[in-house]
């Protein structure tokens, strides 16, 4: 179990403040908002690459947040995959194993669970977006991490695309892999997360069971960014005692206080 606890962290002047959240073995984890809101500092910091200011990142209850990045079980995917140009998609793939019989098997495996089995001797230049997103999954799991953590994986796909990787992304979790996926897509929650966090300015405005998250937002950006067209604003008075016909009591709302979804 992820626990992320107190969480500060700095990329210049921007900051992320107090994140708190916990991620279950298994669980698709989608933190969803805006350009600039702070999702990939957030996965940096939990990977390792950012040393937080204060609060803790727990793992299995041992406190791993001084712990260098290649000594936490967990693989960060970069947004423009990273995949080393000058490699075949077979040494792509198996760039972290030493072990050259491990290796070759290793690769063979991962090819062929991603299709790509057919591109092992090609250059990244060779190939498709998609493909070159299959490949840099592949090398993703070669390190075989306890957590997946994916910044912006689909951002870059056409819609055909993206359907074909979010069922990849979906398999792969059923087969027990932990993904922790930001994006500034909602829909890519609805589609894929067992939770949600919602971020904003460097704060997690919301983190709980998707559809909790969509069908209860806790405040009105929350509710506008999950899609909420309409959103009245309201306020609340004190009901009367007063009876009316049918001995039935009413309740009036006036002013603007609280958001209500249609």
């Amino acid at each position: 179990m992820l626990n992320i606890e107190n969480l500060y962290s700095r990329a210049g002047k921007f900051r992320l403040q107090n994140i708190t959240f916990t991620v279950q073995p298994g669980e698709y984890v989608v933190l969803a908002g805006p350009s600039g809101a702070g999702k990939t500092v957030l996965l940096e910091t939990i990977a390792g690459l950012r040393k937080p200011e204060a609060g803790r990142i727990l793992y299995d209850s041992h406190d791993i947040t001084k712990t260098d990045t290649g000594k936490r079980p967990f693989t960060l995917l970069f947004q423009d995959l990273a995949l080393f140009p000058h490699l075949s998609v077979a040494e792509n793939i198996g760039y972290a194993i030493k072990n050259r019989a491990l290796r070759a098997e290793t690769v063979k495996v991962l090819a062929e669970q991603f299709s790509v089995s057919q591109h092992l001797d090609k250059k990244p230049s060779e190939l498709s977006g998609g493909e070159k997103q299959r490949i840099a999954l592949a090398r993703a799991m070669a390190r075989k991490p306890d957590i997946l953590l994916l910044d912006e994986p689909l951002s870059s796909l056409d819609n055909y695309l993206k359907r074909e990787m979010m069922q990849l992304l979906f398999r792969m979790n059923q087969n027990g892999q932990t993904i922790i996926h930001v994006t500034h897509d909602v829909q890519e929650a609805v589609n894929l997360a067992w939770k949600t966090g919602i971020i904003r300015d460097g704060r997690l405005q919301q983190f709980g069971i998707t559809s909790e998250i969509l069908d209860k937002p806790k405040d009105r950006f929350t509710a506008a960014f999950a899609g909420i067209e309409n959103i009245l604003d309201v306020g609340l008075c004190k009901t009367t005692e007063d009876e009316i016909p049918g001995n039935s009591k009413w309740l009036a709302f006036r002013s603007s206080y609280i958001s209500l979804e249609k």
